[in-house]
């Protein structure tokens, strides 16, 4: 979770935040404004956090009700699988999107959406090659035997 966070913050940072002339910006009075146009990392952590529970509550909740349909072999339980997987993490991606879009310094925050076309692009041959994520999960968590 820490470094996705990092990830994010010094993606924001380094790529979204607006660029001011050399001279500073004014106010309406004339005076400098000192601008700080940085994204925290504690708010991207929040934004994270935020982020994280939906995907949670969906993928973890939908694997264990749909965990006797998903752990068998085929093309349609691997296709449901994928479609789970990246329905969540899409939505994950979706959600980070909205917290940093609410900063009003961050620009192109959009790009933080791209990586949901590579989802779906990940899962259509994934779901060819009868790939299934929720079989890999859970020998994962608990081993190789216990599907078989």
């Amino acid at each position: 979770g820490c470094a996705i966070v990092t990830a994010y913050w010094f993606l924001a940072n380094r790529f979204m935040t607006t660029r001011t002339r050399r001279g500073g910006s004014k106010n309406s009075d004339g005076s400098s404004m000192s601008s700080n146009n940085n994204v925290e990392w504690l708010f991207a952590f929040d934004v994270h956090c935020n982020s994280f529970v939906p995907l949670f509550v969906a993928l973890y909740l939908g694997q264990l009700i749909l965990s006797p349909l998903l752990s068998q072999r085929g093309f349609i339980c691997a296709l449901l699988s994928n479609i789970l997987y990246g329905l969540s993490l899409s939505y994950y991606h979706y959600c980070q999107f909205v917290g940093f879009n609410s900063l009003p310094f961050l620009e192109r925050t959009e790009f933080l959406l791209y990586p949901v076309v590579g989802l779906v692009l990940l899962a259509i041959p994934l779901s060819a090659m009868q790939f299934n994520p929720t079989r890999w999960v859970l020998s994962w968590y608990f081993g190789p035997d216990v599907l078989k």
